[in-house]
């Protein structure tokens, strides 16, 4: 498929899902106690969001997996809404924190619920953009036994207008370890690190390897309320542990910019989001890095 033919397939993907429309009207969703795949959703005041992410789950043309959804005390009315579409699809869950604990602890304890093979992370305002996104993954993974599977996303405002693209190298070939291990530093051609880290947004993982991950990781730091890049020590863990990774050159994942920001509600997810960005972000490596050092006498939790 051109580049061309994707994106004219993305948009078109892209307009039902912002339309709210569902593409098989006559399914009747139907839930498993064995899903090949678990989807995990971290909410926190989502209301103005959650349709639409659900939406583009909806739509898959894969049907066999499970929506976990985990309220970390939405001050908005994020649980009724998800309460309502939980009575229309049964693969919805709902699950709510007694306290707010943060992002790392919510995934993780999504992660900990999940009854799929495989797990795919999403944030409640962000969507996935191609129908087909799921049945590939696992088809794909599935096909070449991989622990994880890596695509593509990129960032945009609803019609697609505005694309920023993340401009990913695309690795032809399965990546193994110990090369694997070495994908935690994303650098310039040049030889400059641009990213100490990695998200697990746009990742196709098998559950197995995150247990081993968060077993790792300690109660300790899945307390740490990271609001940003609250995934560091678990990609990097993810990298270490996983014994090999591919690369697909697919657009599965956008990240949503340019909202309504007038809208009373989508201000307050916002305000939230993005207070005191800067620290949060600064608090978010320290917390990194200590749990680096803290855990280098044990050299065997790398592995």
């Amino acid at each position: 498929m051109s580049t061309e033919e994707e994106f004219i397939k993305i948009k078109n993907y892209v307009d039902y899902v912002f339309n709210g429309t569902l593409i098989d009207k006559e399914n009747n969703f139907f839930s498993s106690d064995n899903p090949k795949i678990s989807v995990i959703i971290t909410v926190y005041n989502g209301e103005p969001f959650i349709k639409t992410s659900l939406i583009s789950i909806q739509n898959q043309d894969f049907k066999d997996i499970e929506i976990i959804m985990i309220d970390d005390c939405s001050l908005d009315n994020s649980v009724q809404l998800i309460k309502e579409l939980k009575a229309k699809d049964p693969r919805i869950k709902l699950y709510q924190n007694k306290i707010n604990r943060g992002m790392l602890y919510t995934k993780t304890k999504g992660i900990l619920l999940a009854k799929g093979k495989y797990i795919l992370l999403l944030d409640e305002d962000d969507i996935y953009i191609q129908r087909d996104a799921f049945s590939t993954l696992y088809l794909e993974a599935e096909k070449y036994n991989l622990d994880i599977l890596n695509f593509r996303k990129i960032f945009s405002n609803h019609n697609l207008s505005d694309i920023k693209y993340i401009k990913d190298k695309i690795e032809p070939n399965i990546i193994f370890q110990p090369k694997l291990g070495q994908m935690m530093f994303n650098h310039t051609d040049s030889g400059e690190i641009i990213q100490l880290g990695g998200t697990t947004h746009t990742y196709f993982i098998k559950r197995n390897i995150f247990i081993k991950v968060i077993e790792k990781i300690g109660k300790k730091y899945l307390d740490e309320k990271m609001n940003f890049h609250d995934d560091y020590m678990m990609f990097f863990l993810l990298t270490r542990n996983a014994y090999n990774l591919k690369k697909i050159n697919k657009i599965f994942h956008m990240v949503i910019f340019g909202w309504n920001m007038t809208d009373k509600k989508i201000e307050l997810r916002f305000k939230e989001k993005y207070k005191n960005r800067n620290i949060q972000r600064c608090n978010a490596v320290l917390n990194f890095i200590e749990f680096i050092l803290y855990k280098t006498e044990d050299i065997k939790m790398f592995k």
